[in-house]
């Protein structure tokens, strides 16, 4: 776990994985357009059962590349939630902070720096759990 002195380490570890999902959708949006273009094809030379036939190592070598990617994007999931559990450990580490800088506000210490860090950090890890969260809904579709 980086720590919550490392929160940038996180956003660069989340963008990095956006990269590779793009990537993924890209690939699948390919390989999907290939397979249809394929079935199409295969459909239209019913007649031609020869040919049609031929055709087939093709949809399957694309139904092999598709599986590849999805395979890809389990594997980006995963990655994914494993970084939405550190933040959430995370996340617990800040509160805590935040109860104890209660306690001491309430003995009547300054403690407005310390409080505006905890609610910093509270605002990067929300904003990390919401990019997680749609780049989870991407790979889910």
């Amino acid at each position: 776990m980086a720590g919550l002195e490392n929160l940038e380490d996180y956003e660069h570890d989340i963008e990095s994985v956006e990269e590779d999902v793009e990537e993924t959708d890209e690939k699948l949006e390919n390989v999907n357009k290939r397979l249809d273009n394929l079935e199409n094809a295969i459909s239209q030379l019913s007649g031609d059962k020869e040919v049609a036939q031929s055709l087939e190592s093709n949809v399957e070598d694309a139904k092999e590349a598709k599986e590849q990617v999805e395979t890809e994007r389990e594997e980006l999931a995963s990655q994914l939630e494993g970084i939405e559990e550190e933040l959430k450990g995370l996340s617990q580490e800040n509160e805590e902070s935040a109860a104890v800088l209660e306690e001491l506000e309430s003995a009547g210490e300054d403690v407005g720096d310390a409080k505006s860090i905890v609610e910093e950090r509270k605002g990067q890890i929300e904003a990390n759990q919401s990019r997680i969260a749609e780049l989870l809904n991407r790979l889910h579709r």
